[in-house]
């Protein structure tokens, strides 16, 4: 199975391409995701379709340091059971609008930096801190690619990936600014000056959304006392214990 891992990342490629190129289309998605049957196999044409890259000349072939898997291999049926799973063509449906979910895993992560799962924070603490988060994203999530300042070429940052045991890069994004945080600061500083009200206010109106009117159990009725549950037990056993 040496050639299947070989191609592992190649294929998983293989997979967001016919998704972003489907357009909607489910016919599409599937007829272009069938074709890697054939690529890895070294058949760029065959029958019902093609390979849509350019043509592949021996060099490349040598630099990928990838060998066609031949067609009646082992390895090559493996890969048409994962290929044409049932289960796995029926729920390609659900992907001809490549939508990924990187971004909003990303929103998430930012969101731990302000709010913290190990502390505990009080409804409001925890509201505004999820808005300073959001600022940061919106602010941030369009930034250009840096540069290298003595040739102008674009950075990239290496990780390595223990689950796919394999080395890869990304692009390097200029510095976030934070421009806006002397213009929060100075609004709340104004709104706290200029607060005629705060020193007749006894308590501040609380939020429809506050978690204090969630009611304490799902029940539509209030609970009856205790005791006169276990009364009711009691009575409708006919024992003294339950």
């Amino acid at each position: 199975m040496s050639l299947l891992r070989v191609w592992k990342r190649s294929i998983i490629n293989h997979f967001w391409w016919c998704c972003a190129e489907a357009d909607g289309d489910e016919v599409r998605l599937k007829e272009r995701w069938i074709g890697v049957l054939h690529h890895v196999s070294g058949e760029h044409e065959w029958a019902t379709g093609r390979c849509h890259h350019s043509s592949l000349t021996e060099s490349d072939l040598v630099e990928s340091n990838k060998s066609p898997i031949p067609q009646d291999s082992a390895a090559m049926q493996v890969l048409r059971e994962i290929v044409l799973a049932p289960k796995w063509m029926k729920s390609l449906s659900y992907y001809v609008k490549c939508r990924h979910t990187g971004i909003l895993e990303s929103y998430h992560n930012l969101v731990l930096k302000y709010a913290s799962k190990r502390i505990s924070f009080g409804y409001e603490a925890f509201q505004s801190r999820c808005l300073l988060a959001a600022i940061d994203h919106n602010r941030h999530v369009a930034r250009e690619v840096a540069h290298k300042v003595s040739n102008r070429e674009v950075k990239f940052h290496r990780k390595y990936n223990k689950s796919s045991a394999q080395w890869t890069v990304s692009k390097v994004k200029v510095e976030k600014d934070y421009v806006y945080i002397p213009e929060l600061m100075k609004r709340a500083l104004y709104a706290r000056v200029h607060d005629t009200a705060i020193t007749r206010r006894t308590e501040l109106a609380q939020n429809p959304s506050h978690p204090s009117h969630i009611a304490d159990t799902i029940a539509p009725v209030p609970p009856p006392p205790t005791k006169e549950l276990v009364d009711r037990q009691r009575s409708r056993t006919g024992k003294d214990h339950i």
